[in-house]
Formats: C-alpha cells, structure tokens, sequence
C-alpha cells in the first residue's frame, strides 16, 4: 500500500520513489535527469492522458519528494527502485521516457528487463558513463557543489547548459522553474553524480532492446549527439529524431514538436488489446 504525502503524490515503500499517477491505458513511465523533479514533464502529461495512456511521473531518489539514499547511489540501483515501483502498482510492462539521468536509468532498466518495456524514449541520454571533456564538467560540478552547496551547483549547472533555457524567456515558468529546483539536495546531487561516473557500459547490449525507440536529442547538446546517432544502428527498432534549434531540454524549450512526436510514437506503439500489461491492476 502505498503512503499519500500530497494530494497528488504518493511514495512507495518498497522502492522509496514519489510518484504521481495520471489516465488509465497502458503505463507510460517519466524518469527527468539530475536535478530535476516529475513536474518537469507538466506539458506532456496531459497529451498522454488524453491519448489513452497512463501516466507515472517519478522523482528520482533524493530528488523532489522522493527521500535521499542513505548509502551510495547507482544507475542499477535506480533501475531496480523502478522495477519495485511498477511492481507495487501491478504494471507488468511499461514504456520509458527517461531524460538525461533518467535515460541512463532507462537504458539500464530496458537492457536487463527487455521484456518489460514496450517502448523507449531516452532524451538527451547516455548509455554509457560521462567521458571525455563531458565528464570533466561533471567533475568540476562535483567539486563545486562540494565547495559551495546548492548556489555553487546553481552556477556550474548553468554554465553547463543543464537548465532549460525556457527560464531565459518564460519569467512565470523561471519562477516555477526555480521554486522546484530549489528543493534539490547537494548531498544527493553529488551521489547523483558519482552514480553516473560509475554507470555500467550498456552501449553494446542494446541489441537486446526490441521494443520501439524513439531517440530525441537536441541539435546543440553536443555532449548527447554523437551517442544519439549510433542509437539507430544499434536497436533494431529505433528512429533518432535531432530536434533543432534547443539545447539539453526538448521538452521544455521545444515543448510543441517534442509533445507531438512523443505522443504520437506512444500512441502508434501502445499494445492494442486491453488486456496486455501496462494497466494498473485491482486488488479484491
């Protein structure tokens, strides 16, 4: 049973991750990245539900209302909170959207449980740890927000182009931006970090994934594109689609293109016969 800590998120005691539950149909799950938190996909949820599709918006742990690890973090870790989470709600096969953070904990999920996704969607997402120039920046993030707490993380983030750049333009969303962000924890946000230095290499195992992908990127998010364009040669079921003109966040600062392609994916893709899984199921 789950515990009710809002009016409209619930935490499971089985895997400790908030979540939120919209529509019916089959499960859709929305895993955001570091730093971010569920409400940060407010613009898709309703597209989806409307689409016939039930939705489960998660705070990764120690993000949002999901409570901070008490040990170490990790991408496998995260992947099995997953498992537990839709296990706890009867959901025996679910699609993935995962952004960023999320999308590692996506490709993780989906190479170990191939038969319990029935679509994924990585946005901006790695299948392997930082390297490079990339994982540097992550380093220095690390040791600022080490240094100098939340503010100091503030800044690096920026700097790294991590925070939708709708902020620079929308001032009611920067508020609501910055409201929610403010919530973020730096102790979580450095196992967050640790957990993505640690990630396995998934890269080569994606062959195992036969379930429709949909890969969206955003033209200017250079440390995501090289990946993202192997993504199709390397699941034999993958479309990568480069969504112009954004950076890191397609959708906040694409929302329009980004809602229509995402919904209309899911809904070309969702299992037909309504007694499939992916549905909540009833007790009693």
């Amino acid at each position: 049973m789950s515990i009710v800590v809002a009016s409209d998120v619930r935490v499971d005691p089985a895997s400790e991750l908030a979540y939120s539950s919209d529509g019916t149909g089959p499960a859709v799950v929305l895993l955001h990245g570091l730093a971010g938190f569920r409400q940060l996909w407010r613009d898709q949820v309703p597209h989806l539900t409307r689409s016939g599709l039930r939705v489960i918006s998660v705070d990764l742990p120690g993000h949002g209302d999901s409570p901070d690890p008490t040990g170490a973090l990790s991408i496998q870790g995260i992947a099995d909170a997953v498992s537990r989470l839709l296990d706890s709600l009867g959901v025996s096969q679910a699609a993935i959207v995962g952004h960023s953070m999320g999308g590692r904990t996506m490709f993780n999920f989906a190479v170990d449980r191939p038969d319990r996704v029935w679509a994924i969607v990585p946005v901006g997402a790695q299948s392997e740890s930082a390297s490079g120039e990339y994982r540097a920046v992550l380093a220095d993030l690390k040791a600022r927000t080490i240094a100098g707490g939340l503010p100091a993380f503030r800044d690096a983030f920026m700097e790294a182009g991590e925070i939708p750049a709708r902020t620079q333009t929308d001032p009611a969303y920067a508020r609501w931006y910055w409201d929610h962000f403010e919530r973020n924890r730096p102790s979580s946000l450095v196992k967050g970090l640790d957990a993505i230095f640690a990630m396995r290499t998934l890269t080569g195992d994606l062959g195992k994934v036969h379930a429709p992908a949909l890969c969206l990127v955003g033209s200017e998010d250079e440390p995501f594109l090289p990946l993202a364009r192997r993504y199709e040669a390397l699941m034999p079921n993958c479309r990568t689609v480069i969504v112009d003109g954004c950076r890191h966040y397609p959708m906040t600062d694409a929302e329009p293109i980004f809602s229509r392609l995402l919904t209309e994916f899911l809904v070309a893709n969702k299992p037909r016969d309504p007694a499939r899984p992916g549905r909540e199921v009833k007790s009693g």
